[in-house]
């Protein structure tokens, strides 16, 4: 989906590419160490129910700029959503 000035907005599972680079390289530079292996990455998706089906990757110019990771989970009986990570990728910060 094209928005504005060369922003696009694409499904995480329709990204072709190392997924988990993009949490490796958006959480970057934070005062904790949040980078990943596969393995690790692959685990905490199952734990914490997230779903690349509800989660969204920003591209400028047609490279990764920053993600939403989401997913759903049963809270005092409720579905409710929730966010598992936003990350804007280095280069795009301001």
């Amino acid at each position: 989906m094209r928005l504005f000035l060369g922003i696009s907005v694409v499904l995480y599972f329709h990204v072709h590419f190392q997924i988990f680079y993009l949490w490796n390289e958006g959480f970057s530079g934070y005062y904790f160490n949040m980078a990943m292996t596969v393995d690790a990455y692959t685990a905490r998706l199952g734990m914490e129910g997230l779903s690349p089906a509800m989660s969204v990757v920003a591209f400028v110019d047609g490279q990764p700029a920053g993600f939403t990771l989401n997913g759903v989970r049963i809270i005092g009986g409720r579905k409710v959503a929730w966010n598992g990570g936003t990350a804007v990728l280095p280069g795009f910060r301001r």
